[in-house]
């Protein structure tokens, strides 16, 4: 006979008991994925929104019109069009815009090269000098945290100096991982990646695990508009009367001609 414990005795909670069916990484992205979706007052963003700005004059694009027609427009333009000195940009219809990021999503594989390049840049130079110069106030600040009133100054100023490091190596090393998901974007135009597997199968890696859900990751040149890869890859698409210049967040910027 089992008789429920109501604090006769001590009570223990014990974590991590049992192998999870889940990886605890997976769980928690998904929950916080279901909390965001509750979340109402979340508004609703566009992936092209903050996008999209003029070439002449630098404004923000906006979305303008409803239904099946729907362009973007040159805030500029749109606030002093009946000036003399407005704005020369023009506008953009939304399906010309989406085919031209899709043509700039397939014109990636001819930036295979200097993403490559870009990629050693940051790893052999910038994140290994990173790392040497943290390596300094590290030591110094573990001596010193134990020492007299005298050295707090020191301590302060080697303090300021690691985080700001610290901060610029974080921002080498998003822009190293933004080149390498990128070349991973590139595989798939490719066709070099074949066999990713089932969903079903195990995965122990939360970015393997987003590779196998998303339809990003279909092999074979881009056909479709999608907006995970903007909101994943895109930086700023610049907006000519004769040309889109989109700019990816790894560093690369792909020209495509309008008309």
């Amino acid at each position: 006979t089992v008789k429920p414990n109501k604090g006769e005795l001590t009570k223990y909670y014990v974590e991590d008991s049992h192998p999870p069916i889940v990886p605890k990484e997976i769980f928690l992205l998904v929950q916080s994925e279901i909390e965001r979706k509750k979340d109402s007052k979340t508004p609703f963003r566009m992936p092209l929104s903050g996008k999209c700005v003029c070439g002449y004059c630098s404004k923000g694009y906006r979305r303008c019109g409803s239904g099946s027609y729907v362009y973007w427009r040159c805030a500029s333009k749109l606030e002093h069009q009946y000036q003399k000195d407005a704005c020369e940009g023009g506008g953009i219809r939304e399906e010309e815009l989406k085919e031209t990021l899709v043509r700039a999503m397939n014109l990636l594989p001819f930036e295979r090269d200097e993403l490559n390049s870009l990629q050693r840049e940051i790893k052999e130079v910038a994140l290994a000098k990173a790392d040497t110069m943290l390596k300094e106030p590290d030591k110094a600040i573990k001596d010193l945290e134990n020492g007299s009133a005298a050295d707090r100054d020191e301590l302060i100023t080697l303090n300021t100096r690691y985080t700001e490091v610290s901060r610029r190596r974080a921002e080498f090393a998003a822009r190293e991982r933004a080149i390498r998901n990128l070349l991973e974007r590139i595989d798939y135009i490719e066709g070099i990646q074949s066999e990713m597997g089932t969903v079903g199968a195990s995965c122990e890696d939360v970015e393997e695990f987003y590779k196998r859900t998303r339809r990003v990751y279909q092999t074979g040149l881009v056909t479709e508009y999608n907006d995970d890869d903007v909101r994943q890859f895109v930086e700023r698409v610049v907006i000519y009367a004769e040309k889109v210049e989109v700019e990816f967040k790894a560093g690369v910027t792909v020209v495509v001609d309008r008309g």
